[in-house]
């Protein structure tokens, strides 16, 4: 029998595996159903009495799901409800243990299982669409048949955090247990029906009207910044009350797929990454790293200083800035500071980056103003190159960190090198080779961002074991 179960007292036992920090991974769901249909296999041959089947965490936790940052994507997806379809169909009632945190892709899992028992604090919630992702495994489709539409989207879209004993799960956790819930997980497991299954249930779906005004109500409020995947979850809830079971999960993996592809979605994904390396920097004592903060924002007010002296004026500049996702522009951020100070940072920028900063002045001709958004985009894409070429940035995306926490960079947008990333490289490559800057001035494109574009490379293409343990989960 698979190392990942074990009899006891007649009945089947599988502990879910957790990876680093707790989390599943799609190859663990793969093997997972491995062993669940070796299990089947045996049974079926009558190689085994197991007489039911009980899932439980292999640790204090049910299962607390992937991790949001890890971008598994379509893989680790479809290996969940692979699955979960596998523990529904299994030919023994199962029931899943549950305590500790319950999340996202063990909500999934639970959810398969034909019942459910939990300690009174076992906590479950669906974090997904906070992530600019929505649950999967066919929990779309599963909990509202449950506990209707509103509770469901409540745990779905607001991502609240439901624990086992509330009344509003009463029709998902079948029997609440302190003292020795795998003792009452084997009960359960013995009497329950094997044809119990939680695609088939109602009980959710008996009052139309409530669950259709429910749908209607979160609709009506604002979702964003992750409409695009809070609209998917809707679509999906509403089609568990229209479509049977199997064409309802077909359509959770659709609106899943499209959601992959979405550029606001996307824009959450890596803010949720943003997140995990800044707390990572911080664990690790190397926020804030004040060398990499001098060097952007100098690299910022630097960009606005030669813009100015190619004609463009103070507000368009300021205006521009703000336009692409800046709380503020250079020009006004510099009024904030006193003019020793600026001379000064500017002077040490000067010798850390070989730049030379313009002076002060206007030039005769003046600089389309509509092209200056780009060129702010491209010139801070340049200086933050330039500065993990210099070994000033630890990792690329500290860079991201620092723009939003000292220049504001709106979070809607993720970052200001994954909008980079999302617009294309050569685009920003070009309309910096466009201003035939002299090579001294922070607006001409460093070596290494040309190289960059040339060999086809990524900003986030990072390859030290250091950046590595930052991206990672």
């Amino acid at each position: 029998m698979s190392g990942l179960i074990r009899l006891a007292d007649g009945i089947a036992i599988l502990e879910l595996p957790a990876g680093p920090e707790g989390y599943l991974t799609g190859e663990m769901c793969r093997d997972v159903l491995r062993a669940l249909e070796d299990l089947a296999g045996r049974l079926e041959r009558g190689e085994t009495d197991a007489a039911g089947l009980v899932l439980r965490g292999a640790g204090q936790e049910f299962c607390r799901g992937f991790d949001p940052v890890a971008e598994e994507g379509d893989a680790a997806r479809e290996a969940l409800a692979a699955l979960c379809a596998g523990i529904e169909a299994y030919p023994c009632p199962t029931v899943a243990c549950l305590d500790g945190l319950v999340s996202g892709a063990g909500v999934a899992l639970a959810l398969a299982a034909h019942g459910r028992v939990a300690t009174r604090e076992a906590r479950l919630i669906c974090p997904e669409v906070g992530y600019g992702l929505m649950p999967g495994g066919g929990s779309t489709q599963r909990l509202p048949r449950l506990v209707g539409a509103d509770t469901a989207l409540q745990m779905m879209l607001e991502g609240r955090l439901h624990r086992a004993g509330d009344p509003a799960l009463a029709a998902v956790i079948d029997r609440i247990e302190d003292e020795d819930p795998l003792a009452q997980a084997i009960k359960l497991a013995k009497s329950l029906a094997p044809s119990r299954r939680t695609s088939l249930r109602e009980d959710g779906l008996r009052q139309p009207a409530a669950y259709f005004a429910a749908l209607a109500a979160h609709r009506a409020q604002s979702h964003a910044p992750v409409a695009a995947a809070a609209q998917a979850v809707l679509r999906a809830v509403e089609a568990a009350a229209l479509l049977p079971f199997e064409r309802g999960v077909a359509l959770e993996e659709v609106l899943a797929q499209d959601l992959a592809r979405d550029a606001e979605a996307r824009a959450a994904r890596y803010r949720a990454r943003l997140a995990h390396v800044a707390r990572a920097l911080a664990r690790d004592e190397a926020l804030p790293n004040e060398a990499a903060a001098t060097w952007i924002r100098q690299g910022y007010w630097a960009i606005g200083r030669s813009l100015l002296v190619r004609g463009a004026r103070p507000e368009a500049i300021d205006a521009s800035a703000r336009r692409i996702g800046f709380a503020t522009g250079p020009f006004a951020m510099m009024e904030t500071r006193s003019g020793e100070d600026i001379v000064r940072e500017f002077d040490a920028f000067a010798r850390a980056s070989g730049w030379r900063v313009p002076a002060s002045g206007f030039a005769q001709a003046s600089l389309d103003e509509a092209l200056l958004g780009g060129i702010i985009h491209a010139g801070m894409v340049n200086v933050c190159v330039a500065a993990q070429a210099a070994g000033v940035l630890q990792h690329t995306m500290e860079a991201d960190v620092i723009a939003a926490r000292d220049l504001g960079f709106e979070a809607a947008k993720g970052g200001l090198l994954f909008q980079a990333e999302e617009q294309g490289l050569l685009p920003l490559l070009r309309a910096l080779q466009g201003l035939r800057a002299e090579t001294a001035s922070v607006l001409a494109p460093v070596p290494e961002f040309s190289r960059m574009v040339n060999e086809g490379r990524r900003l986030f293409d990072d390859v030290t074991p250091r950046n590595a343990s930052l991206a990672g989960a």
